[in-house]
């Protein structure tokens, strides 16, 4: 009997135990309908406190970056990115091969004739590499120029473009007389082709550096139409045409339309223009570097340029077989200085606030929707910093009291 009331005793205080660790959890974790009324004010007080943050951040810090402009610290201090003409008396001589290869000696007092789109750099042909007398196979040929095939040679495909190649390429050609003739033919072929080319050596005349630009707007239009270039409509000429899009709704954007030159008489002919317009009545334009604008922009001139070479030559392979030394995309001085002015200074600007249209336009539209994307990112995380704070410290805070 002792016995049996001893476990009695024991079970009934493990019952009591458990009763009172499960009326522990339930309080914790399962409240039911018999509400805190400290937990019920905190949590009142955080909705509160995150309505009135949500509504002061969108109404005086949240900025969309679809302006046209580039922004600088918030709606009310936007800066717009203007692309100021320099002016640079500063001139280097040329050599022989610059002098004579040089197109439009007349010096500009623009950024147009400082900065090109595209820097190609050559071998000087008077410099001494020590592998003039390599022989060149016609494999090593047919990898550098495009859409030679193997029934067909440089000479057959290429002898009206690239002359010199061509008569160099014939018999043994040598790694010296073929990339002088390369060198040769490259800077005719581009100034035939309406680029702009002048060439220069480096200081210590072991290289000859070729700034290719794309800058006359007759040159531009003229490629622009032969490949089909993907052109904006300007928000004017959405509206003639009777597409009813609310110009300010930042979620609305003229579409991008193959060129058509003849696109402005057809417009004309329907009554929606007058006589004598343009092309630039037409098509959205980009100024800065071109006087008068240019209906494409930086990035869209080197990819037509890249784009013409690429028809015949492959550039990267000539790189590798050793007829250049190195190609690539010129930056502009007074763009960079112009985005580091309203880009990037987080310190000063709490919106994440950027100017993506100019992005867009000076690097591209990949590395404009990086950015763009990263900018909502940091802004969604600014928007619910607030709340975040409040619930990772409130508990910790109130444990002390």
């Amino acid at each position: 009997e002792k016995e049996a009331h001893r476990y009695q005793t024991v079970l009934q205080g493990a019952v009591a135990t458990a009763e009172v660790a499960y009326d522990s959890l339930r309080r914790v974790y399962f409240a039911g309908w018999r509400p805190d009324a400290d937990v019920v004010a905190g949590a009142g007080c955080c909705v509160l406190l995150f309505l009135v943050w949500m509504f002061a951040f969108y109404e005086f810090l949240y900025d969309d970056d679809r302006a046209e402009d580039s922004g600088g610290a918030g709606p009310d201090k936007r800066r717009s990115v203007i692309v100021r003409a320099r002016t640079d008396e500063a001139s280097s001589p040329q050599s022989e091969v610059a002098r004579k290869w040089a197109r439009n000696t007349t010096k500009q007092d623009d950024e147009a004739y400082l900065t090109p789109d595209v820097m190609m750099v050559f071998h000087h042909p008077t410099v001494q590499l020590g592998d003039e007398d390599q022989r060149v196979t016609p494999e090593e040929l047919q990898r550098i120029f495009c859409h030679v095939g193997a029934a067909s040679t440089v000479a057959q495909e290429y002898g009206a473009c690239f002359p010199r190649v061509t008569a160099a390429a014939q018999g043994e050609p040598t790694m010296g007389g073929l990339r002088h003739a390369f060198f040769l033919d490259v800077c005719e072929y581009l100034a035939g082709v309406g680029m702009e080319v002048k060439v220069f050596s480096s200081v210590d005349d072991d290289e000859v550096f070729v700034r290719v630009s794309l800058r006359d707007e007759g040159i531009i239009v003229h490629h622009a139409e032969r490949q089909h270039w993907q052109c904006q409509l300007r928000k004017e000429i959405v509206a003639l045409m009777g597409i009813h899009q609310d110009p300010q709704d930042p979620a609305s954007s003229p579409p991008y339309v193959p060129f058509n030159k003849g696109m402005v008489q057809q417009l004309v002919n329907a009554g929606l223009l007058q006589e004598g317009s343009e092309v630039m009545d037409v098509y959205r334009t980009f100024h800065g570097v071109i006087p008068g604008g240019s209906i494409l922009c930086a990035a869209d001139r080197i990819r037509i340029i890249l784009r013409q070479i690429s028809q015949h030559i492959d550039i990267d392979e000539a790189e590798i077989q050793g007829l250049m030394v190195d190609w690539f995309p010129v930056h502009s001085r007074t763009r960079v200085e112009d985005l580091r002015a309203v880009w990037g200074e987080a310190w000063h600007d709490p919106t994440f606030h950027q100017p993506i249209q100019t992005i867009n336009q000076y690097f591209g539209p990949r590395v404009a929707f990086f950015f763009a994307w990263t900018g909502f990112y940091c802004k969604a995380l600014t928007c619910l910093a607030i709340q975040t704070i409040n619930q990772y410290f409130g508990p910790r805070v109130a444990f002390f009291f």
